[in-house]
C-alpha cells in the first residue's frame, strides 16, 4: 500500500541542508501579516493625504 505523504514531489526532492535551514527561519502569523497590511493602509492614507495638502497650498501661491 502507498503511504500518503504531506509533502510535494519538489520538497522531497530538495536537499537536506535546504530544508534544514527552511525550518530556522520563523513563519509569521496571520496577525501578523494583517497587523503589517493595516499599517502600509494607513501609511498610505496618511501620504495620499499629505500630497493633496501639499498639492492646495502650491496652487494658493
Amino acid at each position: 500500500m502507498k503511504r500518503l505523504s504531506r509533502k510535494t514531489d519538489y520538497e522531497r526532492r530538495r536537499d537536506a541542508f535546504p530544508q534544514a535551514e527552511d525550518l530556522k527561519v520563523p513563519r509569521w502569523s496571520l496577525r501578523t501579516r494583517a497587523s503589517l497590511a493595516g499599517a502600509a493602509f494607513v501609511t498610505l492614507l496618511l501620504f495620499t493625504f499629505w500630497t493633496s495638502v501639499q498639492v492646495v497650498f502650491l496652487r494658493q501661491e
